[in-house]
C-alpha cells in the first residue's frame, strides 16, 4: 500500500510542459533588395512551349531506327530507356500534337547524350492562336542542361499566359509562376496594356527568399512598386524591375 502511495503522489506532481513561443518569420531583405534579386530571375527568362517544342524535336536528330522505335517525335513508355549507337539515351513517353494554330506538347522521360547532358519532361506545353491572341500553358518541368538561359536553367512552371497586337500597341497578361532551382516567381494578373501602364506592367509579382514570400505590387505605370513580405509587413522604398514581357509575347505570335 505504501508503493502505491508513493507512486500516485509522483506522477501527480510532475510539471505540466509549456507551449514553445512561434516565432514569426521577419523579412530579412529590403525592398530595393527584394527588386534585385526578382530582377535576377527574370533575367534568366520567361519559358515559352515554341522554344520548348524546338528544342526537344531537335534531340531526334540523334535517334536511330531502334532507338526510341515509335517514329516521329513519340517516346513509347520505356522507362527502362535504350541506347543509340552514337551514345545518347532515351527513356520514357511522350507525345506531340500540332497543326497550324496549336501545340501539344506532353512528356514523362528523360533524353541524355553522351556528354551527361539531360533533357528532363514532365507535364504539358500548349501553345494556341486565334481571335487575334496567343496563349500558353505549361505544367510542369523542362528543359535541357545542354543549352543555356532558361532552357538550361530547366524551369518548373504553372504559368499561363496569353495576348496580342492591336492598333494601340501590345498586350499580354502573366499569371501563374516559375521555379529555377530554390528561387521561384508568381505573377497575379500582371498585365501589360497601352490603356494601362504599356510594358510597364500593373497588378503583382511575388519572389519566394530563404526567408519567405515578397509580393511587388504596381500600380503607378512606373516599373516600381510597393513590397510586402509574407506576414504584411509593408517594406520601406520601393523595389524596382523590368519584365521581359515583350520578349515573351514575340516568340509566341
Amino acid at each position: 500500500m505504501l508503493l502505491l502511495a508513493c507512486t500516485t503522489a509522483a506522477v501527480d506532481t510532475a510539471p505540466e510542459l509549456e507551449d514553445a513561443d512561434e516565432v514569426e518569420p521577419a523579412a530579412q531583405l529590403a525592398a530595393e533588395e527584394v527588386g534585385s534579386q526578382l530582377q535576377a530571375l527574370l533575367d534568366v527568362g520567361l519559358p515559352d512551349p515554341l522554344t520548348l517544342r524546338q528544342v526537344f524535336t531537335s534531340l531526334f536528330e540523334f535517334a536511330d531506327d531502334d532507338c526510341p522505335g515509335a517514329g516521329g517525335y513519340a517516346l513509347p513508355g520505356d522507362y527502362d530507356g535504350c541506347v543509340t549507337e552514337s551514345g545518347w539515351t532515351f527513356a520514357g513517353v511522350s507525345t506531340l500534337v500540332e497543326d497550324a494554330d496549336t501545340m501539344h506538347l506532353w512528356n514523362d522521360c528523360l533524353i541524355e547524350d553522351g556528354e551527361g547532358h539531360l533533357w528532363t519532361g514532365g507535364g504539358h506545353a500548349i501553345w494556341s492562336r486565334g481571335d487575334g491572341a496567343v496563349g500558353l500553358s505549361i505544367d510542369g518541368t523542362f528543359g535541357f542542361t545542354g543549352y543555356t538561359g532558361w532552357v538550361g536553367a530547366v524551369p518548373s512552371a504553372n504559368l499561363t499566359a496569353f495576348g496580342g497586337e492591336r492598333e494601340d500597341g501590345w498586350w499580354l497578361v502573366l499569371d501563374g509562376g516559375l521555379s529555377y532551382g530554390d528561387e521561384a516567381l508568381w505573377f497575379s494578373e500582371l498585365i501589360f496594356d497601352p490603356a494601362l501602364c504599356g510594358e510597364r506592367g500593373s497588378g503583382a509579382a511575388m519572389w519566394r527568399g530563404v526567408d519567405g514570400w515578397y509580393t511587388v505590387t504596381f500600380t503607378d505605370c512606373s516599373g516600381c512598386g510597393t513590397v510586402t513580405f509574407e506576414t504584411g509587413e509593408l517594406l520601406d522604398g520601393q523595389a524596382c524591375v523590368s519584365v521581359p514581357a515583350a520578349d515573351l509575347l514575340g516568340r509566341l505570335l
